[in-house]
């Protein structure tokens, strides 16, 4: 028998991850039945997809990388051909989202915002969608096609709101990405305080009407919290929103020569305060509500001026205090001293050298600090103005409100973790490990929000943890640790055909054979077989087996599939595709045609005799019957694998009758027409 030959294989695009293949065979015959296997390895001792039926065939393919497919014919007498030549496709990986970045961002006249975006996506991008939208959550968003070539973009506005950005790629077969990393524009400063005078005008004009304003709406811009300004130069004050008001005070209760200034319909404010020391400042809001309060140090303008403590972060629960000292050089050096009060009556730490090196804290609170000139590591000029900074507690680990497990397919898990906010946290760092002790991380992601879906294939339990992350790269101690489940998936079917009864033995039937591999961590197997496609007439069987035969006697299409168990809450036990065979019973045999001896042939005595017959398509080997009686009664049956056969011991003489038919283990054809010969 010829080996069948694969004609052609297509791949289709269905959705995104998921792919269509097509193969089909030379020479078709719409009654041949094959058997096609899909592996991911050419040795397909684990094949990914098998179907016996007529060709074409079809598999859906869930994964990417190479895969190999071959055929067979399977013939009605349970003989099969060779496997055909093995034909390999690749199937590529679903589009990963494109990286975009802002390469230019200027404001042009008229409050016209002009910038440009460019990206780096992926090898088989056919097409880009820009998307730009007033919306972060891109709920509406106007879209551009540009050609794959396109890798840039320039946008020219004139913005009232933030513009969101982000860009997708698209395939030649239609498959979108998901959304890359998003851009923000903002409108430009000048079109800002334009609207924000248009805003406090037109809310003062419809007062009555319009919503009263909160203290929420207000944006304080400058000077920034525990700023140093100098006493005979101007301060300018500057903020978004109405603010009719704004207020002063030397202290932070504001119980002391409060000063008010009207500044209905401002968004900016000067004043000039000739005496140094601490000044607090705060708007009042139409509504009356105030905003937060910042502090202010006014110092005299001298050789010395402290502008600003700055911190840099260490490791956890250490950083150090540094000084920025107006028109310092870098070569200077000076006595920098912190204490817990501003008066200094106890100093926590010192430094003597350049402004390079800062002074180490540990404890969290508020530090104030001062300097001094030094040559020659002596004083060379008084103490400078003070300043203050606040130095954060450590971040704390977050606590967890929920966990969630479902299954969101037979071969993926969907896991929802919430937490509360971690304060002074930029981000949250998932981990996911094999080990409760989390030596090495399988899995790491990098969150914005208190809460993900982890979505996961991983077959073992695994654990996961949260911690927290900050913006200068502080991480937090681990959240509690639990355990989620690992996915047993349904086996892979090595071998599912239908077996014919064995004539010989008389209690044998026609068979389904089912032949799977066996999966880690299954201690049974439930297999449900039914006559339709969607099992709802299937029968439940159980069996701590790899292969099983059920009996069928009815012709048609058997669907079935395996359902491991692994008798444990640590796993999702979940079922295998649905498989599908065709069941036909045999029929007879053809009956074979006696070429020799010729009827009433006569041979002598002790002469070796000849018998010879025609091919019989699908018999294993051949049965002939010999007698002297023409009812063949007290015969004698010789089992023949070729199609001659020489009866060598001779026959005692008279009349002898024969016949032939073609047999296999499960067929059996009606005997050939009897013949006699004559031995003399």
């Amino acid at each position: 028998m010829q080996p069948a030959h694969l004609k052609d294989i297509k791949i289709a695009f269905m959705e995104r991850g998921k792919w269509q293949l097509e193969a089909t065979v030379d020479n078709e015959d719409p009654q041949a039945r094959y058997e096609f296997q899909v592996s991911k390895n050419d040795t397909f001792t684990e094949p990914y997809d098998a179907f016996v039926g007529p060709t074409p065939f079809h598999s859906l393919i869930d994964q990417s990388g190479q895969f190999f497919v071959r055929v067979r014919r399977l013939y009605n007498n349970d003989l099969v051909s060779e496997w055909s030549e093995i034909k390999n496709v690749q199937i590529r990986p679903p589009l990963t989202a494109p990286t975009l970045k802002l390469t230019s961002n200027e404001e042009q006249s008229q409050g016209v915002v002009a910038a440009e975006v460019a990206w780096l996506a992926d090898a088989n991008s056919e097409n880009f969608l820009l998307r730009t939208s007033p919306d972060a959550d891109f709920k509406t968003s106007k879209i551009i096609r540009l050609p794959k070539t396109k890798l840039n973009y320039r946008i020219s506005e004139n913005l009232t709101k933030n513009l969101h950005v982000a860009v997708q790629a698209e395939s030649l077969e239609g498959e979108v990405s998901p959304l890359s990393n998003v851009i923000t524009l903002k409108p430009s400063a000048a079109t800002l305080k334009a609207l924000a005078a248009a805003s406090a005008a037109a809310k003062e004009e419809k007062a009555d009407s319009s919503a009263p304003t909160s203290a929420t709406d207000l944006n304080l811009l400058s000077p920034n919290n525990n700023a140093v300004a100098y006493a005979g130069k101007p301060i300018r004050f500057e903020w978004q929103g109405s603010a009719p008001a704004l207020e002063i005070s030397p202290v932070a209760q504001f119980s002391q020569n409060v000063e008010k200034f009207n500044t209905a319909g401002l968004t900016s404010f000067e004043i000039t305060r000739k005496t140094t020391g601490a000044l607090y400042w705060r708007l009042i809001s139409a509504n009356g509500k105030r905003s937060e309060i910042r502090h202010l140090s006014i110092v005299q303008l001298s050789d010395i001026n402290l502008e600003e403590a700055q911190l840099r972060f260490i490791e956890r629960g250490r950083w150090e205090v540094f000084a920025k000292i107006r028109g310092a050089k870098a070569n200077e050096t000076f006595n920098l001293e912190i204490s817990r009060s501003e008066n200094f009556k106890s100093v926590t730490g010192s430094h003597k050298g350049t402004l390079a090196s800062g002074i180490p804290v540990s404890e969290p609170g508020r530090y104030f600090l001062r300097a001094q000139k030094t040559f020659s590591d002596k004083p060379a000029s008084g103490w400078s103005n003070t300043v203050s900074a606040e130095v954060r507690p450590p971040l704390t680990a977050p606590e967890l409100l929920k966990e969630k497990e479902e299954l969101i397919s037979p071969i993926l898990v969907r896991v929802t973790v919430q937490w509360k906010p971690v304060a002074n946290a930029k981000d949250y760092m998932i981990e996911v490990s094999d080990s409760a002790k989390f030596l090495s991380a399988k899995m790491k992601i990098a969150v914005n929000e208190s809460q993900y879906a982890i979505e996961h294939t991983t077959r073992e339990p695994s654990f996961v943890r949260v911690l927290a992350r900050s913006a200068e790269g502080e991480m937090s101690p681990a959240s509690e640790i639990f355990k989620i489940k690992g996915v047993l998936p349904g086996p892979t079917v090595d071998r599912f055909e239908i077996t014919f009864a064995n004539l010989d033995d008389k209690k044998d039937s026609d068979k389904l054979h089912i032949l799977w591999n066996h999966r880690k961590n299954a201690k049974k197997y439930f297999l449900e077989v039914g006559r339709r496609e969607d099992l709802k007439d299937a029968k439940r069987l159980e069996t701590k087996n790899i292969e099983f035969f059920m009996p069928v006697t009815e012709e048609g299409w058997y669907y079935f599939r395996l359902i491991p168990s692994s008798e444990s809450p640590e796993f999702f036990d979940t079922p295998s595709q649905v498989y599908a065979v065709d069941y036909r019973k045999q029929g007879d045999l053809q009956p074979a045609s006696l070429e020799a001896p010729v009827k009433g042939n006569k041979f002598k005595r002790g002469d070796a005799i000849r018998f010879a017959w025609g091919q019989i398509l699908g018999a294993a080997w051949y049965e002939l019957e010999v007698a002297k009686n023409a009812d063949f009664s007290g015969s004698v049956v010789y089992k023949v694998e070729a199609r001659d056969y020489y009866l060598r011991q001779g026959l005692e003489p008279g009349r002898w009758y024969f016949r032939i038919r073609g047999r296999s283990s499960s067929q059996m054809s009606p005997w050939s027409e009897s013949s006699f010969l004559e031995v003399q």
